[in-house]
């Protein structure tokens, strides 16, 4: 019997751990604008320490924490798209940032709800 082997395999049927998966995805962002190096992980840090606060069970943090760090996978595009991103006006995106920043501040903070029963 000749069986393959295992880089044939993983080629035919790649295994890949979901978690690898969104990391190398997050390392991938991080090689492609250093502005946001880590962003994804910090971002998935807090969102899953805050759900523990929430007493999600430990399947939940993982989903919480996957979401959160794949919340920007938009932002990988081609690298045409990155240098006109860096090169372009920042003032805009400033005024926007200043704009988001200013209405979490002004509202008040979400209260935790509370299972029922």
């Amino acid at each position: 019997m000749n069986r393959p082997g295992w880089a044939a395999a993983m080629i035919i049927n790649p295994q890949v751990p979901l978690h690898r998966l969104i990391l190398s995805l997050s390392k991938a962002l991080d090689c492609a604008d250093a502005e946001v190096v880590d962003h994804q992980l910090r971002t998935a840090y807090v969102a899953t320490a805050l759900a523990r606060q929430m007493d999600f069970t430990k399947e939940e943090l993982l989903h919480v924490f996957h979401a959160a760090a794949l919340h920007d996978i938009g932002m990988m595009q081609a690298e045409e798209r990155l240098q006109a991103m860096r090169h372009r006006d920042r003032q805009a995106e400033y005024a926007t940032g200043q704009r988001h920043l200013a209405r979490i501040r002004d509202n008040p903070p979400v209260p935790v709800v509370q299972p029922v029963g």
